[in-house]
């Protein structure tokens, strides 16, 4: 089980050598905050399983009974991706308040005022504004 933040592909080329080895590989990207990762890993939003093999992805998904979460399978690619991207768009929504804090200076607004305007929008939401 690949768990890590890898490039893509990695776990098709690693499993193209390990089933040489009778070893099926699957890609199950963590998805755990930085000093949160017992109470992410026991709470989890979402479950990811990259897999071509569907026994395999099921044997990973059973791992996890008992956790309230949706399971998503995918392919190993678009897990891998999955992770680049939720990584992306939390570093995306932080650089971009960021320049939003900026802006407020130089022209007089609240940014905790102006996200929370912006927040309250279903569509948006108010996390890591």
């Amino acid at each position: 089980m690949v768990k890590s933040t890898v490039p893509v592909g990695t776990t098709r080329r690693c499993a193209t050598v390990a089933a040489s080895h009778g070893v099926h590989l699957v890609s199950n990207p963590e998805f755990l905050r930085e000093g949160h990762a017992l109470h992410d890993f026991l709470h989890p939003d979402r479950i990811v399983i990259g897999a071509d093999n569907e026994a395999c992805a099921g044997i990973v998904a059973d791992l996890y009974a008992g956790l309230d979460a949706p399971v998503l399978f995918t392919s190993p690619e678009s897990a891998e991706l999955a992770k680049y991207t939720s990584n992306a768009l939390l570093a995306l929504r932080l650089s971009f308040v960021n320049e939003l804090s900026d802006l407020c200076v130089r022209v007089g607004a609240d940014v905790r005022e102006v996200t929370r305007c912006a927040g309250a929008d279903p569509r948006i939401g108010e996390a890591f504004l």
